[in-house]
Protein backbone atom coordinates (compact mmCIF):
# COMPACT_ATOMS: atom_id res chain seq x y z
CA UNK A 1 0.00 0.00 0.00
CA UNK A 2 0.87 3.53 -0.53
CA UNK A 3 1.50 6.12 1.66
CA UNK A 4 -0.35 9.61 0.68
CA UNK A 5 1.97 12.27 -0.93
CA UNK A 6 1.93 15.63 1.12
CA UNK A 7 3.47 18.35 0.21
CA UNK A 8 6.20 19.95 2.24
CA UNK A 9 4.94 23.10 3.80
CA UNK A 10 1.57 21.66 5.24
CA UNK A 11 1.46 23.21 8.80
CA UNK A 12 -2.04 23.15 10.20
CA UNK A 13 -1.30 26.21 12.46
CA UNK A 14 0.12 28.45 10.22
CA UNK A 15 -3.44 30.47 10.40
CA UNK A 16 -4.19 31.72 13.69
CA UNK A 17 -7.71 32.88 14.41
CA UNK A 18 -7.39 36.30 14.14
CA UNK A 19 -6.27 35.56 10.45
CA UNK A 20 -9.70 33.59 9.51
CA UNK A 21 -12.22 35.16 11.73
CA UNK A 22 -13.11 38.95 10.48
CA UNK A 23 -14.93 41.72 11.97
CA UNK A 24 -18.61 42.19 12.19
CA UNK A 25 -20.64 44.89 11.35
CA UNK A 26 -20.67 48.06 13.51
CA UNK A 27 -24.14 48.61 14.70
CA UNK A 28 -23.46 51.04 17.05
CA UNK A 29 -22.33 53.33 14.27
CA UNK A 30 -24.56 56.18 12.84
CA UNK A 31 -25.26 55.83 9.27
CA UNK A 32 -23.16 57.64 6.47
CA UNK A 33 -25.59 60.23 5.60
CA UNK A 34 -26.87 60.88 1.79
CA UNK A 35 -28.13 63.34 -0.38
CA UNK A 36 -29.96 62.87 -3.05
CA UNK A 37 -28.88 64.80 -5.97
CA UNK A 38 -32.71 65.89 -7.67
CA UNK A 39 -33.27 67.53 -11.13
CA UNK A 40 -36.05 70.19 -11.18
CA UNK A 41 -37.92 69.57 -14.77
CA UNK A 42 -38.32 73.43 -16.20
CA UNK A 43 -42.36 73.21 -16.51
CA UNK A 44 -44.66 76.59 -16.75
CA UNK A 45 -47.11 76.80 -14.34
CA UNK A 46 -49.79 76.07 -16.88
CA UNK A 47 -48.47 72.87 -17.87
CA UNK A 48 -47.91 71.33 -14.47
CA UNK A 49 -51.90 72.45 -14.09
CA UNK A 50 -52.90 71.10 -17.03
CA UNK A 51 -50.87 67.55 -16.41
CA UNK A 52 -52.22 67.45 -12.21
CA UNK A 53 -56.15 67.98 -13.54
CA UNK A 54 -58.46 65.33 -12.72
CA UNK A 55 -60.78 63.59 -15.35
CA UNK A 56 -63.55 61.30 -14.35
CA UNK A 57 -63.53 59.80 -17.14
CA UNK A 58 -59.94 58.59 -17.32
CA UNK A 59 -60.52 57.69 -13.66
CA UNK A 60 -63.30 55.40 -14.82
CA UNK A 61 -61.51 53.92 -17.97
CA UNK A 62 -59.26 52.43 -15.46
CA UNK A 63 -61.61 51.32 -12.90
CA UNK A 64 -63.10 49.04 -15.57
CA UNK A 65 -59.88 47.60 -16.79
CA UNK A 66 -59.05 46.92 -13.19
CA UNK A 67 -62.52 45.35 -12.42
CA UNK A 68 -61.96 43.34 -16.57
CA UNK A 69 -58.73 41.86 -15.01
CA UNK A 70 -60.10 40.66 -12.21
CA UNK A 71 -63.15 39.03 -13.01
CA UNK A 72 -60.82 37.33 -16.19
CA UNK A 73 -58.62 36.30 -13.21
CA UNK A 74 -61.44 34.94 -10.97
CA UNK A 75 -63.07 33.04 -14.01
CA UNK A 76 -59.54 31.67 -14.80
CA UNK A 77 -59.49 30.74 -11.72
CA UNK A 78 -62.86 28.95 -11.36
CA UNK A 79 -63.39 26.96 -14.44
CA UNK A 80 -60.74 24.47 -12.88
CA UNK A 81 -62.33 24.06 -9.60
CA UNK A 82 -65.80 23.65 -11.05
CA UNK A 83 -64.13 21.45 -13.31
CA UNK A 84 -63.06 19.18 -10.21
CA UNK A 85 -66.00 19.33 -8.21
CA UNK A 86 -68.33 18.38 -11.20
CA UNK A 87 -66.37 14.98 -11.77
CA UNK A 88 -64.90 13.49 -14.71
CA UNK A 89 -66.57 14.06 -18.26
CA UNK A 90 -67.53 11.97 -20.26
CA UNK A 91 -66.76 11.97 -24.06
CA UNK A 92 -69.52 12.00 -26.46
CA UNK A 93 -70.75 8.97 -28.10
CA UNK A 94 -69.52 6.94 -25.49
CA UNK A 95 -71.77 4.03 -24.51
CA UNK A 96 -72.43 5.25 -21.10
CA UNK A 97 -73.59 8.69 -22.66
CA UNK A 98 -76.06 7.16 -25.12
CA UNK A 99 -78.07 5.57 -22.27
CA UNK A 100 -78.63 8.80 -20.69
CA UNK A 101 -80.36 9.81 -23.64
CA UNK A 102 -82.53 7.04 -24.08
CA UNK A 103 -85.71 7.47 -22.86
CA UNK A 104 -86.87 5.63 -19.97
CA UNK A 105 -90.58 3.72 -20.98
CA UNK A 106 -93.55 5.32 -19.13
CA UNK A 107 -94.47 4.12 -15.87
CA UNK A 108 -97.94 2.56 -14.86
CA UNK A 109 -99.50 3.96 -12.53
CA UNK A 110 -100.70 2.07 -9.00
Amino acid sequence: MTTPVQPDNTDQDILADQDVLTAGPQYNAPAKKTRVKWYRCHLEREELARLNKRSDFLGFAQTLGYLGVLAGAAGAARDPLARQLDGPRRRQGSPRSDDRRRRRPAREGP
